[in-house]
């Protein structure tokens, strides 16, 4: 079973036959309430109901609420007013959820509960005990593990206590000891905010990592399990900005899409955003292929799958695609992993047949080449 809030492009061409696909739909205004009582909260159940309304059923947003309001203001519904203010950017479906965990956040300070989330933003995959312990170990790592490095195990403890009842850790898997999880929004947040605010802190904990990735995979390989340090150990970190256009043929529920960007991205420089997909009109999805070429003419190739959403601009839509690395010419020969790519489009047609559309927006992601060292 894969849960996933985007497309899983290698199981696309199964989901009529051997990959069933059900969509899991928000918390309806009764539902979360009785999530929020649940966590602690009290109030009237028209306000209950009203918040979750608020909130748009967001389970993650409304977990977080909850625990929020019960650890801050006894419980009491009638204070999520406090909870930060909406942003104004992102991604609709985390929005109320990062309105959260911003009060959280101004509610911890800049304590050790902060800097245990922000440690977890450098992991795509639950965190180990002894990854962590080389984020740990002194010297601290200056803006960041300051309040951590001489932490008591009972201290220790209670620090991840306190998370956990907060829902911004997830329950200890018994069967992985050792290991602290978190959502997937909830690391990316403050992931990001660790990467965009406090950068040398970001490259120093990264260096760590690649020291240690390296240094406990063995000499001669037997299994793929003993391969996935060497993988972590040759990442390259990138992002970028793209602009151009994109042009769309309907043929009943699907319509073609072919687009040409060009930006500009670290470690690549000047470059050329190419892609086709096949998207489905009735829920807005789709799915292809596109490639990523440098200046200097090396390629990277990928699948994609996405998501279109409206916005709250007439005429305008928001694109979040999934892109994963397979295979690249040049000096990204044997390259893999995946970038994000965040973009506007928009719905005004242009051209002789209104079908030109204009799109410009960010991707960022990691690519992995055999032989290479990790790069900042």
């Amino acid at each position: 079973m894969i849960t996933t809030r985007t497309p899983v492009a290698d199981i696309a061409d199964h989901e009529d036959t051997s990959a069933v696909r059900r969509e899991l739909e928000q918390l309806s205004s009764d539902a979360g309430a009785k999530l929020l009582r649940a966590l602690g909260v009290n109030g009237d159940e028209a306000e209950l109901r009203s918040a979750s309304e608020e909130f748009t059923g967001h389970c993650l947003a409304l977990t977080l609420l909850g625990s929020y309001l019960t650890d801050a203001y006894n419980g009491d519904i009638r204070c999520r007013k406090e909870v930060s203010e909406p942003l104004t950017h992102g991604i609709s479906q985390g929005v109320h959820a990062r309105r959260v965990m911003e009060s959280y956040q101004t509610w911890f300070g800049e304590g050790p509960e902060l800097s245990v989330l922000r440690l977890l933003g450098l992991f795509d995959r639950p965190a180990d005990e002894k990854a962590l312990g080389v984020l740990l170990k002194s010297p601290a790592i200056p803006g960041l593990t300051e309040s951590l490095t001489h932490l008591s195990p009972t201290e220790w403890r209670t620090v991840l206590g306190k998370l956990r009842r907060a829902r911004l850790l997830a329950r200890e898997d018994m069967h992985n000891p050792g290991y602290i999880d978190t959502h997937p929004l909830i690391r990316g947040f403050f992931g990001e905010q660790l990467r965009s605010q406090l950068a040398d802190a970001w490259k120093e904990s990264n260096r760590r990592l690649y020291i240690h990735d390296r240094s406990v995979a063995p000499q001669l390989l037997d299994t793929f399990r003993d391969m996935v340090p060497l993988f972590l150990a040759k990442q390259v970190h990138f992002r970028g900005a793209v602009q151009g256009q994109e042009t769309h043929t309907v043929q009943g529920t699907t319509q073609s899409v072919d687009g040409e960007t060009t930006g500009i991205a670290t470690h690549f420089g000047q470059l050329s955003f190419s892609y086709s997909l096949t998207v489905n009109l009735t829920n807005g999805t789709g799915t292809g292929s596109a490639q990523l070429q440098a200046t200097n003419g090396d390629i990277i190739y990928t699948t994609m799958a996405g998501q279109l959403e409206m916005t709250s601009t007439p005429g305008v839509g928001s694109i979040t695609e999934i892109n994963t690395i397979t295979g690249g010419a040049g000096r990204f020969v044997g390259a893999h992993g995946n970038f994000t790519m965040e973009r506007l489009l928009n719905l005004a047609g242009t051209g002789p047949q209104q079908n030109v559309y204009f799109t410009s927006g960010c991707l960022h992601g990691t690519y992995y080449v055999p032989g290479r060292e990790a790069v900042e």
